[in-house]
This record gives structure tokens, C-alpha cells and sequence, in this order.
């Protein structure tokens, strides 16, 4: 493949500038003196292979083989990495590099599980090569970002909600439609990009085709590293003349129910039921839908007054449509399900990060 100046009709960066911003990224680093490309037909390196960078690192000559790609998903990067080995046993001393616009971060996991090379248009940039060790970590370029960000939010979020609240069903699309409360479509293009990550495992083929969950701490914690990016939610403060926070959650769901109004308790509240963890919670967090015009009255019923300082009760958004559909019933209260509550938990930080981890290991566990 040579090294072209046109764009793709797809809008992707041309090689010529991907292997550029790799040698800008490489002459910033320290112990590199130099570093020059040549395409691959100029060298000993099979043709399949786009071009050479020939670097000075720290006085050391090293021959760097680039593979240049678009997008990197986990079955792009197997094949990648059967590359990388053949080319590495016939050409013993050059590193191999991957050269990709956008790398999934599974994909880049594995390529790090095995000391593989890899670049992207982010910025990211690993080489565990003796005697360089770098690991750049970078946010992920705009277009894979907007992907991944797009699953944890609206009604796409309901549908990986829903199979993490189930990890070990096996989901037909019209079976997991309903259960999320989503179209059929929605369902269907979650799990195609849920298939291409791999987070969840299939069979069947055609209508009859199921998924289920491969690995529903890793599709936890990437929700997590999404949710830590993302503003919190529209929060309301505010002081409610009842103490302690046990009879102000009673007095909650009974004003809540009175008015035939959905609510559930998050954060540290509900943590605290699922999990207890902490001696004393001072605050309760409440999500509700922000559209249901009886939660003003609720809210009066209770005289509850806003402030910016001193509250007792925090009324929140629910992250998604339907997050209320998942609640369950403990102590006589709504809580929140325990994904949602774990990801709020994460939002607050301080100790609402150790009642997270505490929450995740003795109710979700995984």
C-alpha cells in the first residue's frame, strides 16, 4: 500500500498524515534524536506493509514497521497482531507499530496485554520495546468518542443497562427490546456495536440470534470512564425540615406515592441500603423525571425549600429514559437499580468512590 495524499471517500485521515503526526509525537520524546520515514518498498520489509520510520533512541538505531489502519476494533486487532508476529520472526529487531485513526479501548488492551505497538490519531502512543517503555494515554479522536458515548446515554443506555442488570441471559433483539422498553431498532444497533467490541457473546444466526454478556465488569467500567467524563446531571438542592435522614427517606416516599409519583434513591442513600458501608449519611439524592409536573407539590408537601447551602435532599434528573422502570423496593423506600447507583456514586467522588467499589463487590460482583 503506498503512502497517498487523497482523502478517502469516508473522510479518514490519509496515511501520509497519520504517519506524520507519528513522528511529530515521536521527535517530542526525550530520548529520541531522530526519526525519518520511508516507504516500505524502499526497504527489506514485505510490501504489505506501509512505511518505515528509522529512529535514533538515545544513541540506538531502531527500525519501526507501521501498519497503517482506519478504525481498530478487538478482531481487527487479533489480525493485527498475527502480523506483527510474522513479521517480527522474519525480521528480527524491527518493531512492528500499529497506525490507526481510532483504536477501541479493548482493542487497545489487548495490543498492550501483548507488548504490541500501537499509535492513533488521539494521540495515544505505546512502544514496549527494550529500552523504551511509553504508554500516552489520550482521550479517544472525536469519532470513536461520539460512538462509545452514544451507548451510555439516552435509550441506547437503557438497552446496556438492561443486560447488565441480566449478564448471564441470552437476548433475542425483540426479547431485549422489551425488556429495555426501546424499538427494536435501538436494541439491534446497541447490540451490533456491543458485538464489535466484544462485549457480548452471540449464536444463532439471523432471526433467531441471541446475545449475552461477555465481560460485564469491562462494559461496566467503560460505562464508568464515560460516565466520569460527562457533567453530572440537572440537580435541584434543597433543605427539608426532617431529620434523621432514615425518617426524611419515609417521609419521601410517602409524599412521593401519595401523588402517585415515581422516584428512587441514589448515591450514598441507597448505597447505604444495598451496602451498608458508611456510620452516617447526611444527604439523600433522589432522581426523578423532570417532565412529571406533581413533583413541585411533592416537593411542597414536604416544605422543601431550595439552597445553595446545607441541603438535605438533592432532586436529580434520571440519566436516562426508563431508569426509573429498574427500581427495587428496600426498607420501604425506591432505590435506584445498583448500576445506576455505583455509576452516581462514581460522579460524587471522595468516599462516594470507596462506597462504589464497596457497593460493586458485595452486590453487583462483577
Amino acid at each position: 500500500m503506498n503512502l497517498a495524499d487523497s482523502m478517502d471517500p469516508e473522510g479518514h485521515r490519509t496515511e501520509r498524515e497519520r504517519i506524520a503526526d507519528l513522528l511529530a509525537t515521536l521527535t517530542a520524546l526525550p530520548f529520541c534524536d531522530s526519526a525519518d520515514s520511508v516507504t516500505a518498498e524502499a526497504t527489506a520489509i514485505p510490501s504489505d506493509q506501509d512505511a518505515v520510520v528509522h529512529c535514533r533512541w538515545s544513541g540506538r538505531h531502531v527500525e519501526l514497521v507501521l501498519l497503517v489502519r482506519t478504525n481498530i476494533y478487538p478482531r481487527d486487532a487479533r489480525e493485527i497482531l498475527w502480523r506483527m508476529d510474522a513479521l517480527t520472526a522474519n525480521h528480527p529487531g524491527a518493531v512492528p507499530v500499529l497506525v490507526a485513526d481510532a483504536i477501541s479501548a479493548t482493542a487497545k488492551e489487548m495490543l498492550r496485554h501483548r507488548r504490541a505497538a500501537y499509535f492513533d490519531a488521539g494521540g495515544s502512543l505505546f512502544v514496549c520495546s527494550e529500552p523504551v517503555y511509553v504508554h500516552i494515554d489520550r482521550p479517544a479522536p472525536r469519532p470513536m468518542a461520539r460512538r462509545v458515548q452514544s451507548l451510555f446515554r439516552g435509550s441506547r443506555a437503557q438497552v446496556v443497562h438492561c443486560l447488565l442488570l441480566a449478564p448471564r441471559t441470552w437476548f433475542g433483539t425483540t426479547r431485549l427490546a422489551g425488556e429495555a422498553g426501546v424499538s427494536p431498532g435501538t436494541a439491534s444497533v446497541v447490540l451490533r456495536h456491543l458485538e464489535q467490541d466484544e462485549w457480548v457473546h452471540t449464536r444463532g444466526r439471523g432471526p433467531t440470534k441471541q446475545r449475552r454478556v461477555a465481560d460485564a465488569g469491562g462494559l461496566l467500567d467503560a460505562w464508568a470512564r464515560n460516565t466520569e467524563r460527562v457533567r453530572l446531571f440537572s440537580v435541584w438542592d434543597y433543605y427539608v425540615p426532617v431529620v434523621p435522614e432514615q425518617t426524611l427517606a419515609l417521609e419521601l416516599h410517602r409524599a412521593f406515592e401519595a401523588h402517585g409519583t415515581d422516584y428512587a434513591l441514589t448515591g450514598e442513600s441507597a448505597a447505604q441500603r444495598y451496602a451498608p458501608f458508611l456510620s452516617t449519611v447526611s444527604r439523600i439524592h433522589c432522581l426523578v423525571d423532570p417532565r412529571d409536573d406533581r413533583i413541585d407539590t411533592v416537593l411542597s408537601d414536604l416544605e422543601a425549600r431550595r439552597v445553595d447551602q446545607g441541603a438535605n435532599l438533592s432532586v436529580i434528573r434520571a440519566p436516562f429514559p426508563g431508569a426509573l422502570a429498574s427500581r427495587e423496593q428496600v426498607d420501604g423506600v425506591w432505590l435506584a437499580s445498583a448500576v445506576i447507583v455505583y455509576l452516581d456514586l462514581l460522579r460524587v467522588g471522595g468516599r462516594g468512590r470507596d462506597m462504589a467499589r464497596h457497593l460493586r463487590r458485595e452486590r453487583l460482583g462483577f
